[in-house]
Order: structure tokens, then sequence, then C-alpha cells
């Protein structure tokens, strides 16, 4: 085992790439371009008109407070567990 490791040239642009398409070839697409949208709708300004300007104490005008980016994060985290639930139960 501590052979391989020491004949493992790291200069060598085969394992480079080997090891790049590898991580690369391991993330979920659907899942982080769902993540994207969600991030995008949730820190836009229709979410904050039409959800935290309702409830009191999230904006100051029209600058979100710290309670503001407490409920964005929930829905946030929220939206990514939904997700990891539909694309492990392949439906997304």
């Amino acid at each position: 085992m501590d052979d391989e490791i020491d004949d493992f040239d790291y200069e060598d642009e085969k394992n480079i790439n080997h090891g790049i398409s590898d991580l690369v070839g391991s993330v979920e697409w659907k899942l982080v371009i769902v993540l994207i949208l969600i991030c995008v709708l949730i820190f836009s300004d229709i979410f904050t008109s039409a959800v935290l300007n309702k409830i009191e104490g999230t904006t100051d005008g029209i600058i979100i407070t710290n309670k503001g980016k407490f409920i964005q994060s929930v829905a946030v985290v929220g939206g990514y567990i939904t997700a990891s639930m539909l694309n492990y139960m392949r439906i997304l």
C-alpha cells in the first residue's frame, strides 16, 4: 500500500486530470442548479417584498435586518433539505 503512494506522481498530468474528473463527477449537479435557483429566489427583492415585509422586524425600510437575514437563511436551508430529499427519492 505504501509503495502505491510512493509511486504516485503528482506532477503527472494524467493523474491530476483523473483526480479532477473524479471530483467533478461526484458532484450532484441537479442539486447544485436547484440550490442556485433557490438562492436567487430567496435573496431577491420579490421575496423581500412578498414575504419579509409582511413579518414585523425583518426589514427597516428597504434594508433587511438580522431577523430577516435569519429567515432567508432558514428558507435556503429548508429548500436545500427539500431538494436533497427529492433528489434522493429520484423525483428531481
